[in-house]
């Protein structure tokens, strides 16, 4: 009975990571992101301030003068 549960939760978790994956698209207008609190931090991808720990936001092309 195990063996049936294995059995069916690895296709699963397969077809859950490859989905996660596939939807992660980049915004090609992005240009960097960056914390609103400290200017000076950019990064490729989003994620925290090293800093202060507050979301990066996206700078975008035509955000640029």
């Amino acid at each position: 009975m195990k063996f049936l549960r294995l059995f069916w939760i690895f296709p699963v978790l397969l077809l859950v990571a490859v989905g996660t994956v596939s939807c992660s698209k980049k915004d090609p207008n992005v240009l960097y992101y960056t914390c609103p609190m400290h200017p000076q931090i950019q990064k490729s991808e989003p994620g925290q301030c090293p800093i202060c720990g507050m979301s990066l936001v996206p700078v975008k092309r035509d955000e640029i003068p």
